[in-house]
């Protein structure tokens, strides 16, 4: 009851009905409103800062949203699996992945994925780079050391990005392998983006 509730919720978004959204057209939505509610909260740190008002509020909403998503995405899995976004490939995957991966406080649900994408890779259907964002993140969600080095957090004393923590032994061969720039350059362009001193 509480999962339908939130997705007529999520319907008052967007201009379909339920009839009328598969579950693909679904996860699209939820995408497009996830990029724009990170762009929202990106944009307000720029203008007036990480600690001001309007930025807190953007992330107040934005947890709200993926609270909402995360009751959604156990839905669509639940009812259609998982396994059918990614064997489509494409964006649908993407969008998919994209949403899991800001499902921090559901680490189910990034583990269902992440089983998934693992079980189909070699089929030529799933984005390695993906693979590896999300295998990290599991990893960062569990406390264990991240096998590529992928996820990264704002070290207040040195003023930049850093990795958390990582597998360091052949590091460098496993992003290879996974389609991923060197480290360094990661985090240079990482904290450009992000105004940060490297």
């Amino acid at each position: 009851m509480k999962t339908r509730l939130l997705f007529l919720l999520f319907l008052s978004c967007t201009s379909l009905t339920a009839q009328e959204m598969s579950p693909y057209e679904q996860v699209s939505e939820m995408a497009v409103m996830d990029r724009h509610q990170r762009m929202r909260v990106a944009q307000a740190i720029q203008d007036f800062g990480p600690e001001a008002n309007q930025v807190k509020d953007c992330w107040k909403r934005i947890i709200q949203m993926d609270s909402l998503h995360g009751a959604m995405l156990m839905e669509i899995h639940e009812r259609f699996g998982f396994n059918r976004f990614i064997s489509k490939g494409g964006q649908s995957a993407h969008s998919l992945w994209l949403l899991v991966m800001h499902q921090d406080d559901a680490i189910h649900i990034q583990v269902a994925l992440l089983d998934v994408m693992k079980s189909q890779l070699g089929r030529g259907n799933v984005i390695i780079r993906d693979l590896a964002f999300l295998e990290d993140r599991v990893a960062v969600n569990k406390n264990e050391p991240q096998p590529y080095g992928t996820q990264t957090y704002l070290d207040k004393e040195k003023n930049k990005y850093v990795p958390f923590p990582m597998r360091e032994e052949g590091l460098k061969q496993r992003r290879e392998r996974m389609s991923l720039k060197p480290l360094r350059k990661q985090l240079r362009e990482e904290n450009k983006r992000h105004k940060v001193k490297f």
